[in-house]
């Protein structure tokens, strides 16, 4: 049967914890702190026949900052661009050219707030054959998440993939805690032998470091 891959992933879509009051809600900041010097370290494993196959590490510094329009954007090593604006944290790629909401904040269970697409190929070929789309939801604002970095309460953003088919092939579920930033990354594909979702990566905060 045919295998499916990822040509672009346009959601890009990332020790202090954050605070709540008495009922579990988080109280107000930001979504992601920004400022130079900021980093993020993660464990990010893959997946095969149920169990790690493979694990790797990745970083997320902030090293500059420069005016963009009315923002004030902090930039990665990579010229990946963030700004913290009422809505949530916004985002753009160094090969980009907008901006994009990649993080909705404040915000309330069952918001659409953003549209994202891939384009699907075969294994045997890099020619388009299908695309995936997916509205980008907040699927809750205090799931409970533990990774070894430790335990936060977390807004999680849940993208669910569609072919043309209206076929789900691909889901990705992000966590970000508030004044913390990205808690962890999950991306499901969906199984040819089964036609169930199946975890391929999940990306992990192992350490924090914010000024």
């Amino acid at each position: 049967m045919t295998k499916y891959f990822l040509l672009t992933l346009c959601l890009f879509t990332i020790s202090c914890k954050s605070s709540t009051d008495s009922n579990g809600t988080q109280s107000q900041g930001v979504i992601m702190p920004l400022a130079v010097g900021n980093m993020w370290a993660y464990t990010d494993h893959f997946y095969g026949n149920g169990s790690v196959s493979t694990s790797t590490t990745d970083t997320l510094r902030l090293v500059s900052k420069i005016s963009l329009g009315a923002d004030t954007a902090c930039l990665s090593p990579e010229e990946t661009y963030f700004i913290n604006r009422a809505e949530g944290l916004w985002s753009r790629l160094f090969f980009a050219d907008t901006l994009k909401l990649i993080a909705k904040y404040p915000a309330s269970q069952g918001e659409i707030f953003g549209h994202d697409s891939f384009v699907l190929t075969s294994e045997s070929s890099p020619d388009p054959i299908d695309s995936g789309v997916a509205d980008i939801i907040v699927d809750s604002t205090n799931a409970a998440v533990t990774v070894p970095a430790g335990n936060y309460s977390c807004y999680k953003y849940k993208a669910d993939y569609y072919d043309s088919k209206h076929v789900i092939i691909s889901r990705e579920n992000t966590y970000y805690s508030v004044n913390v930033g990205l808690i962890k990354r999950d991306r499901y594909m969906l199984d040819s032998a089964t036609q169930i979702l199946k975890l391929r990566q999940s990306d992990q905060l192992t350490k924090v470091d914010l000024h």
